[in-house]
């Protein structure tokens, strides 16, 4: 019995000392998806996030977040029935 306590208590030591991961959605600045000025999502685009403020992807990865996700997302328009798209990324601190 005392062999086996000690590989539990080992394990259960282990798992108290992982940490949660922190991640955030973020947001570019939406266009217009009729937009011929809608642009590519390139390296000087800036995301909005909470917690990470507004950067670029590589700023991001400078400050110890990693993108997880980029995909672009439909926006309606609070000003009528516009559609508007935004890039949006999933982040996570590293």
């Amino acid at each position: 019995m005392k062999g086996l306590l000690t590989p539990s208590l080992m394990l259960f030591l282990l798992a108290t000392n992982a940490s949660a991961a922190e991640g955030e959605i973020c947001l570019a600045a939406a266009t217009r998806i009729d937009s011929i000025s809608q642009k590519a999502v390139t390296n000087d685009t800036v995301f909005d996030c909470q917690a990470a403020g507004k950067k670029t992807i590589p700023q991001l990865y400078k400050a110890g977040w990693r993108v997880v996700v980029l995909m672009p997302q439909a926006v309606m328009d609070a000003s009528g029935p516009i559609v508007r798209t935004s890039w949006t990324i999933v982040i996570e601190k590293i």
